[in-house]
């Protein structure tokens, strides 16, 4: 096969402007993949990005008690799809909305300095704060 190219590309047939075209081309492929193999990796959203905040949360997690989830609005709509999100990250705990059933709680990213510190007032303390912004509580 390198001995077609090598004819293809020595042959009269290949006019001058074809063997630039052809060397141009060449070029820009290699231009790409020097440009694309220095970029850094891309970031995850979605889905996956709000999978990777809460994972980060399982080592601070019992693994066979359930995981209270502190949330400003129970009922809307993000927050049920957040549920199901954090549910599906932290497998196999069990994600529960009764915090008085649980010994251990995670809050979303969005909980404001206030919503933490009534957090702690109520009883949780504070174990870590992830990347993110994700608070792992405990009583």
């Amino acid at each position: 096969m390198l001995n077609r190219i090598k004819t293809a590309f020595s042959s009269a047939r290949l006019g001058p402007l074809d063997a630039c075209a052809g060397g141009i081309a060449v070029l820009c492929i290699l231009a790409s993949v020097r440009h694309f193999s220095a970029l850094p990796p891309a970031r995850a959203d979605g889905v996956a990005h709000l999978l990777a905040l809460y994972e980060g949360a399982v080592p601070y997690l019992p693994a066979n008690q359930p995981v209270a989830f502190l949330q400003r609005t129970p009922g809307s709509v993000d927050s049920i799809e957040l549920r199901f999100v954090v549910q599906y990250a932290i497998v196999p705990r069990l994600l529960t909305d009764d915090p008085t059933a649980a010994s251990v709680a995670v809050s979303p990213p969005a909980f404001s300095r206030e919503e933490k510190l009534a957090t702690q007032e109520s009883g949780w303390r504070l174990i870590a704060t992830l990347d993110g912004g994700v608070c792992v509580y405990a009583r």
